[in-house]
């Protein structure tokens, strides 16, 4: 578990967040929705268990940030997001 008070999150573990197919695909989604229109779960096809575990990675991994339960992407997470559209 990375401890987001004590330094930056390393690129690998930036990369073992985003790995999984399911998780780059809803970190997207969050990129894409600013925070307003969230995936639904049955649209994503995840549990809720899986779901939330995978915004907690997110979370962790310092390129989410959730407010009043939108989430919303870090500028850590804007910088990533834009490196994935352009690879």
């Amino acid at each position: 578990m990375h401890n987001s008070e004590s330094k930056p999150p390393s690129l690998d573990y930036i990369l073992k967040r985003t790995s999984d197919e399911k998780t780059l695909a809803l970190f997207n989604n969050i990129a894409i929705s600013d925070g307003y229109r969230p995936a639904t779960l049955r649209k994503m096809n995840l549990t809720t268990k899986q779901y939330y575990g995978r915004i907690f990675g997110l979370t962790n991994a310092g390129l989410i940030k959730r407010y009043k339960g939108k989430c919303s992407l870090t500028s850590l997470g804007k910088v990533v997001y834009d490196s994935h559209i352009i690879i």
